[in-house]
Protein backbone atom coordinates (compact mmCIF):
# COMPACT_ATOMS: atom_id res chain seq x y z
CA UNK A 1 0.00 0.00 0.00
CA UNK A 2 1.31 3.47 -0.72
CA UNK A 3 0.56 5.97 -2.43
CA UNK A 4 -1.35 4.72 -4.97
CA UNK A 5 -4.02 3.31 -3.23
CA UNK A 6 -4.28 6.62 -1.84
CA UNK A 7 -5.36 8.41 -4.79
CA UNK A 8 -8.21 6.02 -6.07
CA UNK A 9 -11.63 5.71 -5.54
CA UNK A 10 -11.59 3.53 -3.33
CA UNK A 11 -8.93 4.90 -0.71
CA UNK A 12 -11.68 7.83 -0.38
CA UNK A 13 -14.91 5.70 0.09
CA UNK A 14 -13.25 3.38 2.70
CA UNK A 15 -12.11 6.58 4.26
CA UNK A 16 -15.57 8.03 3.98
CA UNK A 17 -17.39 4.86 5.23
CA UNK A 18 -14.88 4.60 8.19
CA UNK A 19 -15.68 8.60 9.30
CA UNK A 20 -19.27 7.92 8.60
CA UNK A 21 -19.38 4.81 11.16
CA UNK A 22 -17.33 7.14 13.42
CA UNK A 23 -19.44 9.90 13.25
CA UNK A 24 -21.91 7.56 14.82
CA UNK A 25 -20.30 5.50 17.51
CA UNK A 26 -17.00 4.93 18.94
CA UNK A 27 -15.65 1.27 17.62
CA UNK A 28 -12.88 -0.52 17.87
CA UNK A 29 -10.41 -1.16 14.98
CA UNK A 30 -12.08 -4.98 14.54
CA UNK A 31 -15.34 -4.01 14.62
CA UNK A 32 -15.02 -1.25 12.26
CA UNK A 33 -12.74 -3.29 9.58
CA UNK A 34 -15.81 -6.73 10.29
CA UNK A 35 -18.53 -3.86 9.25
CA UNK A 36 -16.39 -2.15 6.02
CA UNK A 37 -15.25 -5.92 4.75
CA UNK A 38 -19.13 -6.81 5.14
CA UNK A 39 -20.64 -4.58 3.05
CA UNK A 40 -18.65 -6.98 0.34
CA UNK A 41 -21.39 -9.60 1.74
CA UNK A 42 -24.51 -7.45 1.90
CA UNK A 43 -24.09 -5.84 -1.81
CA UNK A 44 -22.69 -9.19 -3.51
CA UNK A 45 -24.29 -7.65 -7.07
CA UNK A 46 -22.36 -4.81 -6.76
CA UNK A 47 -18.58 -3.95 -7.83
CA UNK A 48 -18.00 -0.65 -5.80
CA UNK A 49 -17.06 -3.07 -2.88
CA UNK A 50 -14.68 -5.31 -4.36
CA UNK A 51 -11.47 -3.68 -3.02
CA UNK A 52 -12.74 -3.09 0.54
CA UNK A 53 -10.41 -5.75 1.74
CA UNK A 54 -8.93 -6.18 5.28
CA UNK A 55 -5.77 -5.27 3.81
CA UNK A 56 -7.34 -2.21 2.76
CA UNK A 57 -9.42 -1.28 5.12
CA UNK A 58 -6.43 -1.59 8.12
CA UNK A 59 -4.41 0.69 6.15
CA UNK A 60 -7.13 3.53 6.42
CA UNK A 61 -7.51 2.35 9.79
CA UNK A 62 -4.14 2.99 10.42
CA UNK A 63 -4.14 6.35 8.60
CA UNK A 64 -7.13 7.61 10.68
CA UNK A 65 -4.99 6.48 14.00
CA UNK A 66 -2.24 8.94 12.56
CA UNK A 67 -4.48 11.43 12.10
CA UNK A 68 -5.61 10.97 16.02
CA UNK A 69 -9.13 10.74 14.27
CA UNK A 70 -9.31 7.35 15.76
CA UNK A 71 -7.95 6.32 19.31
CA UNK A 72 -8.75 2.75 21.43
CA UNK A 73 -7.76 3.67 24.67
CA UNK A 74 -9.66 7.44 24.18
CA UNK A 75 -12.78 5.05 23.29
CA UNK A 76 -12.12 2.79 25.90
CA UNK A 77 -12.31 5.37 28.91
CA UNK A 78 -14.89 7.06 27.63
CA UNK A 79 -16.96 3.99 27.66
CA UNK A 80 -15.68 3.34 31.29
CA UNK A 81 -16.68 6.81 31.93
CA UNK A 82 -20.54 6.16 30.74
CA UNK A 83 -21.19 2.66 32.04
CA UNK A 84 -19.83 4.40 35.55
CA UNK A 85 -22.89 6.56 35.54
CA UNK A 86 -25.13 3.76 34.90
CA UNK A 87 -25.35 1.41 37.33
CA UNK A 88 -22.88 -1.34 36.17
CA UNK A 89 -19.40 -2.46 37.79
CA UNK A 90 -16.46 -3.02 36.54
CA UNK A 91 -16.84 -6.58 35.72
CA UNK A 92 -19.81 -6.15 33.36
CA UNK A 93 -17.98 -3.04 31.97
CA UNK A 94 -15.12 -5.15 31.14
CA UNK A 95 -17.09 -7.71 29.46
CA UNK A 96 -18.72 -4.94 26.99
CA UNK A 97 -15.72 -4.09 26.07
CA UNK A 98 -14.62 -7.15 25.14
CA UNK A 99 -17.70 -8.14 23.18
CA UNK A 100 -17.35 -4.87 21.45
CA UNK A 101 -13.93 -6.56 20.26
CA UNK A 102 -11.46 -3.76 21.67
CA UNK A 103 -7.71 -4.88 21.83
CA UNK A 104 -7.03 -6.79 24.65
CA UNK A 105 -3.94 -4.92 26.12
CA UNK A 106 -6.07 -1.91 25.44
CA UNK A 107 -8.47 -2.86 27.81
CA UNK A 108 -6.09 -4.03 30.20
CA UNK A 109 -4.39 -0.78 30.40
CA UNK A 110 -7.79 1.60 30.88
CA UNK A 111 -9.04 -0.91 33.52
CA UNK A 112 -5.16 -0.53 35.47
CA UNK A 113 -5.51 3.49 35.12
CA UNK A 114 -8.92 3.01 36.64
CA UNK A 115 -8.18 1.03 39.69
CA UNK A 116 -5.09 2.83 40.32
CA UNK A 117 -7.21 5.93 40.72
CA UNK A 118 -9.20 4.86 43.14
CA UNK A 119 -12.05 6.01 41.82
CA UNK A 120 -15.66 5.68 44.02
CA UNK A 121 -18.80 4.76 42.21
CA UNK A 122 -21.97 6.68 43.22
CA UNK A 123 -23.21 4.75 45.30
CA UNK A 124 -26.07 6.83 46.05
CA UNK A 125 -27.56 5.72 42.46
CA UNK A 126 -26.75 1.90 43.37
CA UNK A 127 -28.48 1.96 47.21
CA UNK A 128 -31.83 3.73 45.35
CA UNK A 129 -31.57 0.45 42.83
CA UNK A 130 -31.30 -1.91 45.64
CA UNK A 131 -33.93 -0.57 48.03
CA UNK A 132 -36.28 -0.40 44.93
CA UNK A 133 -35.12 -3.78 44.01
CA UNK A 134 -36.19 -4.98 47.41
CA UNK A 135 -39.12 -3.17 48.43
CA UNK A 136 -40.75 -5.05 44.76
CA UNK A 137 -39.18 -8.13 46.20
CA UNK A 138 -40.63 -7.84 49.65
CA UNK A 139 -44.36 -7.32 47.62
CA UNK A 140 -43.84 -9.75 45.03
CA UNK A 141 -43.55 -12.42 48.21
CA UNK A 142 -45.49 -10.89 50.81
CA UNK A 143 -47.09 -13.52 52.23
CA UNK A 144 -44.12 -16.26 51.87
CA UNK A 145 -41.54 -16.33 54.59
CA UNK A 146 -39.14 -18.82 52.89
CA UNK A 147 -38.91 -16.49 50.17
CA UNK A 148 -38.71 -13.43 52.22
CA UNK A 149 -35.64 -14.82 53.73
CA UNK A 150 -34.41 -15.32 50.65
CA UNK A 151 -34.32 -11.53 49.30
CA UNK A 152 -30.59 -10.72 50.71
CA UNK A 153 -29.51 -13.47 48.26
CA UNK A 154 -31.49 -12.38 45.33
CA UNK A 155 -29.89 -8.99 45.87
CA UNK A 156 -26.69 -10.40 46.07
CA UNK A 157 -27.34 -11.88 42.94
CA UNK A 158 -29.15 -8.86 41.07
CA UNK A 159 -25.62 -6.63 41.99
CA UNK A 160 -23.48 -9.55 40.81
CA UNK A 161 -25.52 -9.60 37.46
CA UNK A 162 -25.04 -5.74 37.38
CA UNK A 163 -20.72 -6.83 37.36
CA UNK A 164 -20.13 -5.41 40.98
CA UNK A 165 -17.50 -7.88 42.63
CA UNK A 166 -18.12 -9.35 45.97
CA UNK A 167 -17.09 -6.46 48.02
CA UNK A 168 -18.84 -4.30 46.56
CA UNK A 169 -21.83 -5.95 47.14
CA UNK A 170 -21.43 -7.05 50.53
CA UNK A 171 -20.54 -3.40 51.54
CA UNK A 172 -24.19 -2.22 49.20
CA UNK A 173 -25.85 -4.45 50.99
CA UNK A 174 -24.26 -3.69 54.31
CA UNK A 175 -25.23 -0.13 54.12
CA UNK A 176 -29.12 -1.09 53.08
CA UNK A 177 -29.56 -3.42 55.62
CA UNK A 178 -28.51 -1.23 58.78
Amino acid sequence: MNTEFEATTDFANIYNKLLDYLSRQDHSEAKLVEKVTNLKKYYSKTRRYDNYTRENVEYVIEILKKKGILNEVRNLERMLELSLDQVYGIRRIEQKMYTRKYKKENIKKVLTEHRRSEYNFNYEKIEALVNKKRSDLKKKYEGDKEKLYQIKTKLYAFLAQKGFEGEEIKLILNKIYE
